[in-house]
């Protein structure tokens, strides 16, 4: 590997975690009523790329605990399916779906817990998530949805962006705003319906 890839992965790591930790910052100083909600960038350098930092590792392990978690389904599925039963399919499929479901339905809830604790083992504090979402189950979905409509909103910008030229320098600027507005949809529900 030459020293370019090493600094370009160090760069991106680096990049990565600070807007990360910006990302989670402003969620946090919105959830606590604070009036400049939007952080500095002079933290860069340290609170805010550890924080990034901690949130990047955070999901790297939830997403390898889910991905083991999918192996064991797909080994069972195999064994179900072998059995030749509609019933055996059918079970296949509800769980697929309700393992899909569970985690577009929790994460939200997790970067809340996450924001309001501050602590690595806070984005696997399952308890507190529900805690959260259950709070106002129907604004909850609600707020859900709002970040799936996002989420499918930057997927088809970015589809949309890639394709021209000039999208290669608007497409990081229209990301880093989804994100804020993201962050500020899972801050607005926090504040309104769990702060005590």
């Amino acid at each position: 590997m030459s020293i370019g890839a090493i600094v370009l992965c160090i760069l991106s790591i680096w990049m990565s975690a600070s807007l990360c930790g910006y990302f989670i910052t402003a969620i946090r100083r919105y959830m606590r009523g604070q009036e400049d909600a939007i952080p500095d960038w002079d933290g860069v350098m340290g609170k805010l790329f550890f924080r990034g930092f901690k949130f990047i590792i955070g999901l790297f392990f939830m997403s390898l605990i889910g991905y083991v978690f999918n192996l064991l389904v797909a080994h069972y599925s195999v064994f179900l399916l072998s059995l030749n039963s509609v019933y055996s399919f059918m079970l296949v499929v509800i769980l697929g779906i309700f393992v899909c479901f569970y985690v577009l339905f929790m994460l939200p809830a997790l970067v809340m817990v996450f924001c309001e604790q501050d602590k690595f083992f806070s984005l696997f504090n399952l308890i507190r998530a529900k805690q959260l979402a259950v709070k106002s189950l129907g604004q909850y979905c609600l707020t859900v949805l709002k970040l799936l409509l996002i989420l499918a909103i930057c997927t088809l910008s970015a589809l949309l962006l890639m394709s021209a030229k000039v999208g290669i320098i608007i497409l990081p600027v229209l990301s880093f705003y989804l994100l804020i507005v993201f962050g500020n949809i899972i801050a607005q529900y926090y504040v309104e319906y769990c702060k005590d």
